[in-house]
């Protein structure tokens, strides 16, 4: 991998604004006063779950068959 100055621009798909997404937040209490906490998110139209620590900056998973690449033409 050559180095170079500056960032580097990435090209990105993401769930949020899809109307087959889902995300529910969730919160379970551990042992000796512990917290542990995240969004679930799941995809309606495909009927799978994306992430149990889902954020909205996560990329579309690679099965999702409203991505671009997947489409077929």
């Amino acid at each position: 991998m050559e180095l170079r100055d500056g960032p580097e621009q990435i090209v990105s798909y993401r769930c949020v604004g899809c109307k087959h997404l889902v995300t529910e937040r969730w919160e379970e209490y551990l042992d000796n006063d512990e917290t542990d906490s995240g969004t679930t998110a799941r995809c309606n139209f495909k009927g799978m779950t994306i992430d149990t620590y889902w954020h909205s900056h996560h990329q579309t998973p690679s099965w999702c068959p409203l991505h671009p690449e997947n489409k077929i033409p």
